[in-house]
Protein backbone atom coordinates (compact mmCIF):
# COMPACT_ATOMS: atom_id res chain seq x y z
CA UNK A 1 0.00 0.00 0.00
CA UNK A 2 1.75 3.47 -1.20
CA UNK A 3 1.57 6.04 1.04
CA UNK A 4 3.19 9.75 0.41
CA UNK A 5 5.25 11.80 2.93
CA UNK A 6 4.22 15.54 3.38
CA UNK A 7 6.87 18.34 3.38
CA UNK A 8 7.13 18.19 7.15
CA UNK A 9 7.84 14.49 7.20
CA UNK A 10 3.92 13.02 8.26
CA UNK A 11 2.78 10.21 6.60
CA UNK A 12 -1.14 8.85 6.84
CA UNK A 13 -1.64 5.03 8.43
CA UNK A 14 -4.52 4.09 5.66
CA UNK A 15 -7.74 3.80 7.64
CA UNK A 16 -7.87 0.00 6.81
CA UNK A 17 -4.57 -0.37 8.28
CA UNK A 18 -5.64 1.65 11.54
CA UNK A 19 -8.65 -0.71 11.80
CA UNK A 20 -6.91 -4.07 11.48
CA UNK A 21 -4.65 -2.79 14.35
CA UNK A 22 -7.18 -0.98 16.54
CA UNK A 23 -5.54 1.97 16.50
CA UNK A 24 -7.53 5.38 17.62
CA UNK A 25 -6.55 8.76 17.36
CA UNK A 26 -3.81 9.55 19.90
CA UNK A 27 -2.51 6.11 20.38
CA UNK A 28 1.38 6.10 20.61
CA UNK A 29 3.70 4.46 18.29
CA UNK A 30 7.26 3.10 18.40
CA UNK A 31 9.49 3.87 15.36
CA UNK A 32 12.59 1.81 14.73
CA UNK A 33 14.66 1.33 11.84
CA UNK A 34 14.46 -2.59 10.66
CA UNK A 35 16.81 -2.67 8.11
CA UNK A 36 15.68 -0.33 5.16
CA UNK A 37 12.57 -0.25 6.58
CA UNK A 38 10.75 2.20 8.95
CA UNK A 39 8.87 -0.21 11.98
CA UNK A 40 6.11 1.29 13.50
CA UNK A 41 4.40 -0.27 16.23
CA UNK A 42 1.52 0.11 18.78
CA UNK A 43 3.21 1.41 22.33
CA UNK A 44 -0.34 -0.29 23.89
CA UNK A 45 -2.62 -2.27 22.65
CA UNK A 46 -5.34 -0.88 24.28
CA UNK A 47 -7.90 -3.32 25.69
CA UNK A 48 -6.36 -6.25 24.41
CA UNK A 49 -6.60 -8.34 27.33
CA UNK A 50 -6.22 -12.04 27.78
CA UNK A 51 -9.31 -13.53 28.53
CA UNK A 52 -9.97 -17.00 29.44
CA UNK A 53 -12.77 -19.11 27.60
CA UNK A 54 -13.20 -22.87 27.54
CA UNK A 55 -10.39 -23.22 29.74
CA UNK A 56 -8.34 -21.02 26.94
CA UNK A 57 -6.54 -18.36 26.70
CA UNK A 58 -7.68 -15.98 24.36
CA UNK A 59 -7.08 -12.13 22.84
CA UNK A 60 -10.32 -10.18 23.16
CA UNK A 61 -11.51 -9.16 19.72
CA UNK A 62 -10.19 -6.33 17.82
CA UNK A 63 -12.47 -3.80 16.23
CA UNK A 64 -12.44 -3.85 12.71
CA UNK A 65 -10.53 -6.77 12.17
CA UNK A 66 -12.03 -9.95 10.99
CA UNK A 67 -11.07 -13.61 11.45
CA UNK A 68 -12.57 -16.33 10.36
CA UNK A 69 -12.54 -20.04 10.84
CA UNK A 70 -11.78 -20.60 7.39
CA UNK A 71 -9.01 -18.46 7.56
CA UNK A 72 -7.77 -20.28 10.65
CA UNK A 73 -7.97 -23.12 8.74
CA UNK A 74 -5.74 -21.87 5.53
CA UNK A 75 -3.07 -20.61 7.98
CA UNK A 76 -2.98 -24.21 9.81
CA UNK A 77 -2.76 -26.00 6.82
CA UNK A 78 -0.29 -23.65 4.78
CA UNK A 79 2.28 -24.22 8.25
CA UNK A 80 1.61 -27.69 8.50
CA UNK A 81 3.18 -27.52 4.80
Amino acid sequence: MRVTMDRVGRIVIPKGLRDQLGLQPDDELDASIDGHAIRLEPRQMGDRLVVEVDGLAVLRAVGGATLTDRMVRDLRDAEQR
